[in-house]
């Protein structure tokens, strides 16, 4: 039987998606729970990475399994044993050809800013605490420059695997709150590695006035990770939805 998981988690406390032999990590806990359940040696398949500290609303993955459980128990079985900070949203029977992570489309990244005078202690590991004033109107131009095929080598971290930079940019823009909360919403057919990241840092260099819409654009146009400035912060990155 093949089941198709949708997982909400804090990842705060892990070093990202990805199994690890020294370290926790979401899919490593998963796993543990799903071995302790079925009795077999389970190897769960998610849509993509997260990296240390970024959280998720939609993670979607997939896993093999010969138990006899019924899908319910098994759900329920999941649900009572995986720690507070992962929580299973929805189990269901997989058809033989769905794969998490090769038959994704888009997928779609929040992150939060919380701009403002004094950081909000409860909100700390889940929001970018930008101190001085942000010029939205300039940011949500910036971000829709980013819309459609392009080639994002400017905010590609080194290290990434993937054969090309070049993506196509379905969503960039923001939704700010009259309190100082900004939602930053990208929906890509793929992100590089710390792509979001990336991309928020130098949004927000324009919101300060420390880049102006020229200088964005040719950042875009340059390729060249190095004048791409900074990297936001993990904690305020969620991966809020897997599109197949």
């Amino acid at each position: 039987m093949k089941y198709r998981l949708l997982i909400a988690y804090d990842g705060t406390r892990y070093q990202g998606w990805q199994r690890q032999a020294q370290a926790p990590t979401v899919q490593g806990t998963i796993e543990g729970v799903l071995e302790k359940v079925t009795r077999e040696a389970v190897t769960l398949i998610g849509s993509g990475r997260t990296d240390a500290g970024v959280h998720a609303w939609g993670q979607v993955a997939h896993f093999h399994t010969a138990t006899a459980l019924s899908q319910e128990r098994l759900a329920k079985a999941l649900q009572a044993l995986l720690p507070d900070d992962i929580v299973l949203r929805d189990l269901t029977e997989a058809p033989p050809d769905f794969h998490a992570r090769f038959g994704s489309r888009r997928k779609t990244y929040d992150y939060y800013v919380w701009n403002g005078a004094w950081p909000v202690p409860f909100f700390r590991g889940y929001s970018w605490w930008v101190r001085s004033p942000l010029d939205r109107c300039l940011m949500a131009d910036g971000l829709a420059g980013l819309l459609g095929e392009r080639d994002f080598s400017a905010f590609q971290t080194s290290g990434s695997r993937a054969a090309h930079a070049i993506r196509t940019m379905f969503q960039a823009g923001l939704v700010a709150s009259p309190r100082g909360w900004l939602r930053l919403r990208f929906q890509a057919d793929g992100f590089l590695r710390h792509m979001v990241r990336n991309l928020v840092g130098g949004i927000v260099r324009v919101g300060q006035g420390r880049w102006s819409l020229e200088e964005w654009r040719a950042v875009i146009e340059s390729r060249d990770r190095s004048r791409a400035g900074e990297m936001a912060p993990a904690q305020g990155l969620f991966l809020r939805k897997v599109i197949y």
